[in-house]
């Protein structure tokens, strides 16, 4: 109970400064880190038992290997990363049959962090595409009309009516079914068409070098002349490649902010803690 106090303590703390910055500071997830890692060898000594430290250092790299994933492939920054990785060494994660009465909570909260990441992010871009709708709407508008988009258009248009018309020669049910897919292939491609103009409408700007941080992401390379400086990566901006901008001098560059995405760990740790301690149904194994 005490490990998950921590963990949420420092939650908040980075939940505060990912809307305020859109970072999370080091020193709150090292010590997250640090503190699990503290915690579970006291407890080991203490009490006898060295599976106690093993099992903070299986949340520790699952955190790791998930945090890694979403890093490289451009969906989360290196402080969200991190922060998996802490709540992972201070929860611990069980991997021995004997210790699974419920359901790790470590697995718990990843899995709810799904579903509230997910609800989260769709919230947040309708508050934005609501709160920039005239920006958002002339760049939709700009991204309709191209004649690529047209073309593309008309192709979902017709895989849309064939996908429909082609569950009339199956039975009431399955034909429901096919008018939903193919409904949802409608609505789901203007709708990333939508998520992509706030994209371009709300995060994309121009920022100096001095308000860099490590991670933020860029949109495109830094050049000067016809020689790359900085090279654009779904990884972000590093220590190295701040220090090659500022020794050329390079005022700003141009980055695409991202959705301050620890507040939606916050809202899965709450929810998960609750289902933890009530010992909800369905939710743990036999």
């Amino acid at each position: 109970m005490f490990e998950l106090f921590i963990a949420l303590t420092g939650i908040v703390i980075g939940t505060i400064t990912d809307i305020q910055k859109r970072e999370v500071p080091d020193w709150v997830n090292f010590s997250l880190i640090g503190a699990g890692l503290g915690i579970s060898t006291l407890y080991s000594i203490h009490l006898n038992n060295y599976w106690i430290i093993a099992f903070s250092l299986t949340g520790l790299a699952a955190g790791y290997a998930i945090g890694a994933l979403m890093y490289y492939t451009g969906q989360w920054g290196g402080g969200d990363a991190k922060m998996i990785m802490g709540i992972g060494a201070l929860t611990g994660l069980p991997f021995l049959p004997s210790w699974w009465g419920q359901t790790p909570f470590f697995a718990l909260f990843l899995l709810l962090s799904v579903f509230a990441g997910a609800a989260y992010g769709i919230v947040w871009m309708f508050v934005l595409f609501i709160k920039h709708r005239k920006r958002v709407l002339k760049r939709l508008s700009e991204r309709l009309h191209t004649k690529n988009m047209i073309r593309t258009r008309i192709a979902i248009i017709i895989a849309a009516v064939i996908i429909a018309a082609t569950g009339f020669f199956f039975p009431g049910p399955i034909t429901f079914m096919f008018v939903v897919l193919a409904a949802l292939l409608y609505l789901t491609f203007y709708f990333s068409l939508a998520v992509k103009a706030v994209e371009e409408t709300c995060f994309v700007q121009q920022r100096s070098v001095d308000k860099l941080v490590e991670g933020d992401w860029m949109v495109e390379d830094v050049k000067k002349g016809k020689k790359v400086l900085v090279q654009a990566t779904s990884s972000g901006i590093t220590k190295e490649q701040l220090e090659i901008l500022k020794k050329h001098k390079i005022t700003e560059v141009t980055i695409k902010e991202g959705i301050p995405f620890v507040p939606s760990f916050l809202i899965a740790f709450l929810i998960a803690w609750y289902l933890y301690h009530f010992n909800v149904p369905l939710l743990f194994w036999l």
